[in-house]
């Protein structure tokens, strides 16, 4: 398996000139290339999910399985991105959740836009949880790299086009996301030929922090029937 950090995240670099999900497809298949590997089912969550989907769609000979998970075809379709989640965006993504703000309140600002609203209030210092957030946000986003991948995400459409994807497709989404209503997942599964919606009942945006072994084996599975792909 190879996990990918998009440009302006993680160790990758962080062009200042701005980009698009398309640059950033085709920073996967370059991936692809450096590792020899033809063919590879892809997953992606989040802003992941839109740039697996212009993997998809530029590069169909490189994907076997396609799995996208709590994303969308795009902010266009404002019955799908209601106008209030707006403001929570910007006020959580856009602004900085390092600085001189105390580690409690870093995490509980993240919780808030990650998981289900229920857990992101009861969850403590006590549990695991918090204290693996707690060090995923130690090494948070540049400032520039965080409000490009924005501009990226929010100039990203691929509704028009998504009937042009012939991979098969899973489409998972939490019907308590509090940033992507799964309305957004439901639609995209509709678009897409034969794909598959399972819908994560009670679940946030992160899933893979919500429910781990839950998520895990829907995607394993699914994978697994799709193996002779990429032989």
């Amino acid at each position: 398996m190879i996990a990918i950090d998009n440009r302006g995240s993680g160790q990758s670099d962080s062009p200042r000139r701005p980009w698009t999900m398309r640059t950033m497809a085709d920073d996967v298949v370059a991936v692809l290339d450096e590792e020899r590997i033809d063919r590879a089912h892809v997953c992606g969550p989040s802003l992941g999910g839109m740039v697996v989907q212009e993997v998809a769609l530029r590069h169909p000979s490189r994907v076997g399985a396609l799995v996208l998970a709590a994303t969308t075809g795009g902010w266009p379709r404002l019955d799908l991105m209601p106008v209030r989640i707006l403001p929570r965006l910007l006020r959580e993504l856009v602004l900085p959740v390092a600085g001189d703000r105390p580690a409690d309140e870093r995490v509980r600002r993240f919780l808030r836009v990650s998981v289900s609203a229920r857990l992101a209030v009861t969850l403590t210092r006590d549990d695991p949880l918090w204290h693996f957030v707690a060090r995923l946000l130690d090494e948070p986003l540049s400032t520039g790299g965080r409000l490009r991948q924005i501009v990226a995400g929010a100039r990203h459409s691929t509704w028009s086009r998504l009937g042009d994807i012939r991979a098969p497709t899973l489409v998972f989404h939490g019907t308590d996301d509090p940033l992507i209503p799964a309305g957004a997942g439901r639609e995209l599964a509709r678009r897409i030929p034969g794909a598959r919606f399972e819908p994560i009942e009670g679940a946030g945006h992160v899933l893979i922090l919500e429910r781990t072994e839950e998520v895990t084996e829907l995607v394993m599975e699914f994978i697994a029937r799709h193996d002779g792909l990429v032989v």
